[in-house]
């Protein structure tokens, strides 16, 4: 009898703490309820990467090579009705974004000349120059259309992108600039992506080193390092 009693005193206590520790969770300052909170559209991989740029590497190839632009309704629950959205390409937004990066540097660079009077321009530790971000020529990708329509009870379409790779200029850092500028729901905050296209060069792999090590303290037991890289 006693035993029972502990037992039911125990689930009590856990009752009643998971009861506490939601309460003061709610109470937080912290503590976000989602359930109240609008649906938006948005573009996952700039929520992903906070609206800064993502790097996409592709195995060059002689035919266009298929990427796709992903746009996603944020909410708790999945859309009653179909949801439209239309995308742009936005130089100004990848200027802006250059400009910003620009004058970050320019900020770090003045920083570390005023930091110390021993400091120069040829340290090895001085602030390298922003390279701007440029934006892709438009003979190296193709977009049939910028409008997407997410139907009910689903929360993604996508833009499919052609991307020429055989065009790709390895001497240029280039970006597609994406931003959502139009929806029939409220457009979130990421809502920006910089799409930082690149083609692999022909080194690009994933490399295994094989190999033994001698030390001579160990005569034989140990046989020496020999054989080369194999690219996979």
């Amino acid at each position: 009898m006693k035993q029972n009693k502990n037992k039911y005193f125990g689930l009590f206590l856990i009752a009643a703490m998971a009861f506490s520790l939601q309460s003061c969770l709610k109470n937080n300052s912290f503590y976000t309820d989602f359930s109240k909170g609008s649906p938006a559209v948005e573009l996952p991989l700039a929520a992903v990467h906070t609206n800064q740029p993502f790097a996409v590497s592709l195995d060059v190839s002689t035919a266009p090579t298929q990427y796709y632009v992903v746009v996603n309704v944020a909410s708790v629950n999945k859309p009653t009705s179909t949801v439209t959205a239309t995308v742009a390409l936005d130089s100004n937004y990848l200027n802006t974004y250059n400009a910003q990066q620009d004058a970050a540097a320019k900020q770090a660079q003045a920083a570390y000349l005023a930091a110390d009077t021993t400091h120069k321009v040829t340290d090895s530790n001085y602030p390298a120059d922003y390279e701007p971000y440029e934006l892709m020529p438009d003979s190296t990708y193709s977009i049939s259309s910028l409008e997407v329509s997410i139907a009910a009870g689903h929360r993604e379409d996508s833009i499919p992108i052609q991307i020429f790779t055989s065009k790709l200029d390895a001497g240029h850092v280039y970006v597609l600039p994406f931003t959502i500028v139009k929806s029939s729901l409220p457009i979130s905050n990421w809502n920006h992506l910089l799409l930082n296209i690149g083609a692999k060069n022909k080194w690009d792999g994933i490399y295994k080193v094989a190999g033994d090590f001698v030390h001579p303290s160990y005569g034989d037991k140990i046989w020496y390092f020999s054989a080369g890289i194999t690219k996979t």
